[in-house]
C-alpha cells in the first residue's frame, strides 16, 4: 500500500531550457496543521494579550482619572492602542508557539508513515504522544503534569485516528454507492 507521503519525494524535472528544476511534494497536513495552529495561537495571544493590557492600564491609571470630554477621549484612546500592540506582540509569540506544535505533530506522523508504515494506523496516536513528552520536556513540567499531557496527547491521537478511519470508511462508502449508480 503506498500512500501520498510515500511517492512524496524531490523530483529532478528538466524543461524545454535546459533548466533542472526541483519538484517538492509536500502532504497538506504539512501546511495546514501548522498554519491553524498559528492563526488559532495568534487569535488566543490577541485576545489574552489585550485583556492583560487593557486591566493593567486601568490600574496604572485608576489614581487619575480624566475630568473632561477631551481627556477620557485620548485616554480611551491610548488604552485601546495599547491594547492593540500588546495583543498584536503576544498574539505573534502564541501563533509560533502553537503553530510550532503543530508542526511538530505533523512530522512526526510523517517521519512514522516513511520509516515505520507498519505503524501507519496508529500515527496519529504515536505524533500526540511524542509531541506532548517532549513538550513537558521542553516547558521542563513536573513529572506528574507532563504525565497528564502525555495522556491527553494520546486521547487525542486515538480521537483523531478514529475520525479518520471514520472519514475513510464514509468516503468508501460513498464511492461503493457512486459506482453501483453508476454501473446500473
Amino acid at each position: 500500500m503506498t500512500t501520498e507521503t510515500q511517492n512524496a519525494s524531490a523530483n529532478l524535472n528538466q524543461d524545454k531550457n535546459d533548466a533542472i528544476r526541483i519538484d517538492l511534494n509536500v502532504h497538506p497536513r504539512m501546511y495546514i496543521l501548522p498554519m491553524m495552529g498559528a492563526a488559532f495561537g495568534f487569535s488566543l495571544g490577541m485576545i489574552r494579550g489585550s485583556r492583560e493590557t487593557r486591566l493593567q492600564y486601568l490600574a496604572e491609571n485608576a489614581h487619575n482619572a480624566p475630568r473632561t470630554v477631551r481627556g477620557w477621549y485620548f485616554y480611551n484612546k491610548t488604552k485601546n492602542y495599547r491594547m492593540i500592540m500588546a495583543g498584536m506582540s503576544r498574539g505573534g509569540k502564541e501563533a509560533v508557539k502553537i503553530g510550532s506544535i503543530g508542526l511538530l505533530w505533523a512530522g512526526i506522523e510523517e517521519l512514522v508513515i516513511r520509516f515505520i508504515p507498519a505503524i501507519e494506523p496508529i500515527k496519529e496516536t504515536i505524533a500526540g504522544v511524542s509531541t506532548a513528552t517532549l513538550f513537558g520536556t521542553v516547558a521542563r513540567l513536573g513529572l506528574r503534569t507532563t504525565g497528564k499531557a502525555v495522556l491527553l496527547g494520546g486521547i487525542v491521537g486515538v480521537t483523531m485516528s478514529g475520525l479518520r478511519r471514520g472519514q475513510e470508511k464514509v468516503g468508501n462508502k460513498i464511492k461503493e454507492e457512486r459506482h453501483s449508480r453508476e454501473e446500473s
